[in-house]
């Protein structure tokens, strides 16, 4: 429909809307390819090193205790600063796939009746 709307439709605007219809198509490949944590955390992995799962026994036997380490956290403060870290990304990973979801969703709700011929 972009092509459309960029190479064979003939009125005022036409390449607005293509660029409108563009946005979204962007938008909606970045959802669906969901790469929302590899881009966030590919930094943080580097600085602090992969994330490793261990789990320990509680005294409640239906549950166990999820332990997450990373092999180049050393000392104390490097567990509060990675921490710290690992909250700031997972915060911002959230709300950039909030920010396409609302850019998409945005212009379609003001755009795509317009869309159609």
């Amino acid at each position: 429909m972009e092509k459309f709307y960029r190479y064979d439709a003939i009125f005022i605007g036409m390449e607005k809307v293509a660029d409108d219809i563009k946005h979204c198509i962007y938008g909606l490949n970045r959802l669906i390819e969901d790469e929302y944590h590899e881009n966030v955390f590919k930094h943080h992995d580097r600085k602090w090193g992969n994330i490793k799962l261990d789990f320990e026994n509680t005294k409640n036997k239906e549950f166990q205790k999820c332990l997450l380490t990373r092999n180049k956290v050393i000392t104390a403060n490097d567990e509060i600063q990675e921490r710290k870290e690992f909250s700031l990304l997972s915060y911002k990973e959230s709300m950039l796939r909030k920010q396409d979801l609302n850019y998409i969703f945005k212009i379609m709700e003001r755009k795509s009746l317009s869309w159609w011929n």
